[in-house]
Order: structure tokens, then C-alpha cells, then sequence
């Protein structure tokens, strides 16, 4: 009987400890409770039939009688914070709820925000290549296919250019390579720039600004001017 007395109070105390730092522990400490509510009974029950029957207990009975009782104290008084833990956690969890709903709701106007921003640059930005397309008489597919391919003709553009100088050239590496840029024809893009510095013989560097054709079908780069 002690032995099995000693193995609920140690289980006991140990899943209190575990109830302590988890996060349901008012839940674990009602459920302990009653256990040790449960056992503690059964174990003074016993002894009470036993002592019936067998006449007093001697010290190693009454030291029984006397932790049963103790852990069935402790149960009760347990009872109430882990009662008190519980509501605790259900209002815990109702706010966690309602921030989460909050947040989700406050997440969901904000992308349909960033949505229709997009949209409406996607918007004005179509409408902006409609009247370049206009203005130089082409059709839109024909201008929206070179504004995307402006940026790597700039780029063959600046290759191109530093071919041309007679001593040294660098660029920036931070600095973009297309200035400025037009349709000439449908296949035809004129690519402006000046991230190009060269050198003459005496050293000295200048900006100078390089002009390029870039066809859209053969991709070759044609240099215009350097100046």
C-alpha cells in the first residue's frame, strides 16, 4: 500500500511540475486534482475496511492515512486556481481569436489595397504606352514589347560604346543604364544613356552620353553616337 501511495505522489507532484510551464496547465492541475482526489479516497477507504478488520493500524497505517488525507487536501485547495486557470485561459484564447480575426481582417484590406494600387499603375501605365504608341504612329503590342526590351539594349549599348573609346572607359555599377528611350520603327529601339566615362590622353575622364539602335527580331546593337 505505500509503495503504491509513494507512486501517486510522485506522479503527482511530477505532472504538477510538467502542468506549471506547459500551456493547458490549468486543465492538467484539475485533472491531477482529481486523481488525487480519487486515489486519496481509495486509499482511506481501504484502510478504514482494513482497519475493520484487522483492529488499529499501527504507524506505517496512520503514516498512510495521514499522506492520503494530505494529498486530498492539497487537491481540494488545488482545485480553486486551477478552476481560476482555466477561465483564465479560455479568455486567453477568445482575445488570441479575436486578434487573430482582427489582424487576418486588417491583413485582407491591405492586400486588396496593394491590389487595386497595381492595378490602377497597371492602368495608367498602359494608358501612357497607348499614347506613346499613338504618338509614334505604331501599334501597342509594338511599343509595350520595346519598353521591355529597352533596359538590355541599353545595356548592349554601353558594351558597344566602351568599344569605341580610344584609351580607358568604365561606368557606375549603381547607376542605370538607360537615360532615355523611343520607338523608331516596330523592330527599332532607340536607347539613350550615359553611364560611360572615358578617358583621353591625358587621363582625364568625362561623362559622355552613348545613342544605339537595338532591333527586337536579330537583337543586334547598332551605336549611333558618342558624345
Amino acid at each position: 500500500m505505500l509503495r503504491t501511495f509513494a507512486v501517486i505522489i510522485a506522479g503527482y507532484l511530477v505532472f504538477l511540475l510538467v502542468s506549471s510551464i506547459v500551456k493547458y496547465s490549468g486543465f492538467i492541475i484539475l485533472l491531477f486534482c482529481i486523481i488525487g482526489i480519487v486515489s486519496s479516497a481509495l486509499v482511506v477507504r481501504t484502510h478504514g475496511v482494513s482497519k475493520i478488520q484487522d483492529g488499529e493500524p499501527g504507524d506505517l497505517g496512520k503514516l498512510t492515512v495521514f499522506g492520503a488525507k494530505l494529498v486530498l487536501l492539497l487537491s481540494l485547495g488545488l482545485m480553486l486556481p486551477a478552476a481560476h486557470l482555466i477561465v483564465w485561459r479560455v479568455g486567453e484564447l477568445r482575445i488570441e481569436r479575436q486578434k487573430k480575426a482582427e489582424d487576418d481582417r486588417k491583413a485582407e484590406e491591405r492586400r486588396q489595397v496593394d491590389a487595386e494600387k497595381a492595378r490602377q499603375n497597371e492602368e495608367q501605365e498602359r494608358q501612357e504606352m497607348q499614347r506613346l504608341a499613338t504618338s509614334w504612329g505604331l501599334p501597342l503590342d509594338a511599343v509595350l514589347r520595346g519598353k521591355k526590351a529597352a533596359d538590355i539594349a541599353a545595356v548592349h549599348c554601353k558594351s558597344e560604346a566602351k568599344k569605341l573609346a580610344r584609351f580607358e572607359a568604365d561606368s557606375s555599377f549603381w547607376a542605370s543604364d538607360l537615360s532615355s528611350w523611343r520607338m523608331d520603327s516596330a523592330n527599332l529601339v532607340i536607347v539613350t544613356g550615359n553611364n560611360l566615362k572615358m578617358k583621353n590622353g591625358f587621363g582625364v575622364s568625362r561623362s559622355v552620353e552613348y545613342r544605339c539602335g537595338y532591333d527586337l527580331n536579330t537583337r543586334d546593337t547598332v551605336v549611333l553616337s558618342v558624345q
